[in-house]
């Protein structure tokens, strides 16, 4: 159980880094494209960037963000602007 406390010390001792809270720089085309289509990038604790849903607001990866954004986007091909079906 000591070996645990110890541990638990060295931690304790170790300064946190303070959290970048600015927008992360979006540097790939596929991030551009999210932000384009109304996506916002934050980066997460693990210095992760997730990005914000825009109809709901919640947190998706980058890559469930982009396999959305092509739904939608195939979505609304289909439907047309009118919501008719222009395509089968």
């Amino acid at each position: 159980m000591s070996r645990y406390l110890d541990i638990a010390r060295e931690i304790a001792d170790v300064p946190s880094e303070p959290r970048n809270l600015e927008k992360p720089e979006i540097e790939s085309a596929d991030a551009r494209k999210l932000s384009e289509a109304g996506w916002e990038p934050k980066v997460s604790f693990g210095g992760v960037v997730i990005w914000e849903r825009p109809d709901t607001g919640y947190y998706v990866s980058e890559e469930m963000a982009l396999r959305l954004l092509d739904r939608w986007t195939r979505s609304d091909e289909k439907w047309g602007k009118d919501k008719e079906v222009t395509q089968h």
